[in-house]
């Protein structure tokens, strides 16, 4: 499963190459699921560093490591909108994220594999009314650098 957006300077990020849980299989193995996704987002000219996004936010001790040792930011979410269970609803989706969300959610959304007409909806809602209660939209990389600064300072007083 590959995902690439761009907008602005949006980071990218890969679920491995088949989408399979990355969990209690070889390190090889698991490390070969990382390269070949990283392989072919650099076939398509991606030159920035590539984020890892476990598939179903299932990790272990293996993967961490291997994120660590390839120098690549393992990034997980927060908030799931439950959008990938197929009988959710646009109403149900923007009621979990407007109930749940919280300053540096990550929200966890779906744009492939099968109908996505429900996200689509929910995120023309959401956008508005997240942006109306204060709420920016930043890529992992803005957020990652604020919770930075943000303990840098907070360290400080």
């Amino acid at each position: 499963h590959l995902s690439i957006r761009r907008q602005r300077q949006m980071c990218i990020r890969d679920s491995s190459y088949s989408h399979r849980a990355l969990v209690f299989k070889a390190p090889q193995e698991i490390w070969q699921e990382v390269a070949s996704t990283d392989e072919r987002l650099q076939a398509l000219g991606e030159t920035r560093t590539i984020a890892i996004r476990p598939p179903f936010g299932k990790r272990f001790l293996i993967l961490p490591a291997i994120a660590w040792r390839r120098g690549q930011p393992l990034i997980l979410w927060d908030l799931d909108s439950g959008d990938w269970q197929a009988e959710t609803t646009t109403d149900q989706i923007v009621a979990t994220v407007l109930g749940q969300v919280q300053p540096g959610s990550i929200v966890l959304m779906h744009d492939g594999r099968g109908d996505r007409s429900t996200t689509v909806a929910a995120s023309a809602r959401l956008i508005p009314a997240l942006k109306a209660q204060g709420y920016r939209f930043v890529t992992v990389a803005e957020l990652l650098a604020l919770r930075q600064r943000a303990s840098i300072a907070n360290s400080i007083s």
